[in-house]
């Protein structure tokens, strides 16, 4: 299932907002989970992009934040109305869960209690029943595997140093709980050595130099007759790097990997079927702040230009905008459309008329292709909100039908066509004239068999509904 970005954030959002609805942060200012939620609501302000370079040094805990949220928004479905920790089946009874909540304002658990949740929900997705455990002494989750009758206990680590002595450690404490339990059972350890390994600057299969000692220290602790208990260790590191790898590098690629370290001895073995951990990979754009500001001429076309006479509005308001706008999103429409939609805030509270535009950029040209002038409850709304996700809101509650060879419906992001020169090749449903504005972007172009036209941002807005009691002129 394709995963948004904009979700990603939300779902760390969400869980956190839960985690620390009971208990306030010890030392707020450098909670790890205060962090997370002061740098991901940069990102939904920015429009859902990462902010770039001034985000740059924060790119390690967003890493961790959305790679977890990956894994969590993989086991909803990408339903946000169950991403709740109470609505993780069998993640733990009502005792298990409120000890988490207990631990999460201590800073030095934060992460512990991401990592164990992070893992147990990846094996939930996977329809293995996981369990976080909770208990002294104990490793931190029990799975029970499909097909497999003994259940696997997992113990979370993280390692801050890249000392053999670490690993070593940690291997040897989770030995020493797995041999605590009665029951037959398998054994593995899932180790984070983010912190200790020094990440690559391009996007490759290899190994991080550092790794290989860490492979081979945690090799030698899981062989012979020494911590038969664990069964199998898990290396993860998360990695972030930026494409193409330039000066003004246009997206960032997350990656959490992971290496597998069998003991050549194991009390019980694992079978090689069962799975542990299978990496993940997530894409975000970068927005560059200045990437647009040689802009300096303006185009309207003909729905920008009755939506520019409606609301009262200027070209030179929408080239003000773009240039100083607090949300922007380019949105790639087919092989040739890349549409821009920004929003500039504007008026006091109480008294807000945001501005939301779209076009497109040529050069030092904008060609804008329609805007709206948003009333004051509707941005209150949509300070949450992407572009986009703003424009699809409005279009859902005040649009009406619209229709092409092959879509019908409210908004038709993207069609290609063939038609003859100039035709408009699509229908408008149930339009009120006079009181509604017909939006859509059209590049027609020559192909081998004939003339098509490509369609981006169909749709038609009632702007007596849009209005809601705000004048329009």
């Amino acid at each position: 299932m394709p995963i948004n970005f904009v979700d990603l954030v939300r779902a760390q959002l969400c869980i956190l907002e839960e985690l620390f609805a009971s208990a306030t942060p010890r030392k707020a200012a450098k909670h790890p989970g205060v962090q997370r939620q002061r740098v991901l609501r940069e990102v939904v302000l920015n429009g859902g992009v990462i902010g770039w370079p001034e985000q740059r040094e924060h790119l390690p805990l967003l890493s961790r934040a959305l790679l977890d949220s990956a894994i969590l928004v993989e086991l909803t479905g990408g339903d946000m109305s169950v991403l709740r920790l109470g609505e993780f089946a069998n993640l733990g009874d009502d005792m298990v869960l409120q000890k988490v909540r207990t631990r999460v304002p201590n800073p030095a658990q934060f992460e512990d209690i991401f990592a164990e949740l992070s893992v147990a929900a990846w094996h939930q997705a996977r329809g293995h029943a996981a369990q976080l455990l909770e208990l002294e002494g104990l490793p931190d989750i029990k799975v029970h595997l499909t097909g497999v009758s003994a259940p696997l206990y997992i113990e979370c680590k993280r390692l801050g140093t890249s000392a053999a002595r670490a690993i070593r450690n940690d291997l040897k404490d989770a030995n020493k709980k797995f041999r605590r339990i009665q029951e037959p059972h398998f054994g593995m350890v899932v180790i984070d050595v983010t912190q200790a390994v020094t990440l690559p600057e391009t996007v490759t299969d290899d190994l991080p130099s550092a790794l290989h000692e860490l492979v081979d220290i945690a090799q030698q602790t899981l062989s012979g007759p020494k911590n038969r208990g664990v069964a199998r260790a898990v290396l993860t590191w998360d990695e972030h790097i930026a494409l193409p790898t330039s000066e003004r590098p246009e997206a960032m690629v997350l990656r959490r990997r992971r290496v597998v370290i069998d003991h050549t001895e194991p009390e019980r073995r694992l079978p090689e079927t069962v799975p542990v951990f299978e990496g993940l990979t997530v894409l975000g754009n970068l927005n560059w702040r200045d990437r647009w500001l040689g802009v300096r001429q303006v185009a309207l076309s003909g729905a920008a230009q009755a939506a520019v006479s409606v609301f009262g509005l200027r070209p030179l308001d929408l080239l003000d905008a773009f240039q100083q706008y607090d949300k922007v999103e380019a949105i790639q429409c087919g092989p040739t459309l890349r549409m821009v939609v920004f929003v500039k805030r504007r008026g006091e509270a109480g008294e807000r008329r945001d501005l939301l535009a779209w076009g497109t950029v040529k050069e030092k040209n904008l060609i804008v292709h329609g805007a709206l002038v948003l009333p004051n409850a509707l941005c209150l709304e949509a300070d949450e909100w992407t572009p986009t996700e703003t424009l699809h809101a409005i279009v859902d509650r005040h649009g009406v039908d619209v229709e092409t060879p092959h879509q019908r419906g409210r908004l038709v992001l993207y069609e290609r066509v063939p038609c003859k020169l100039g035709t408009l090749p699509f229908v408008v449903h149930d339009s009120t004239e006079g009181t509604s504005i017909t939006f859509v972007a059209v590049q027609w172009l020559e192909e081998p068999g004939g003339t098509v036209a490509d369609i981006a941002f169909l749709f038609c807005i009632r702007l007596d509904l849009l209005a809601g009691g705000t004048e329009v002129t």
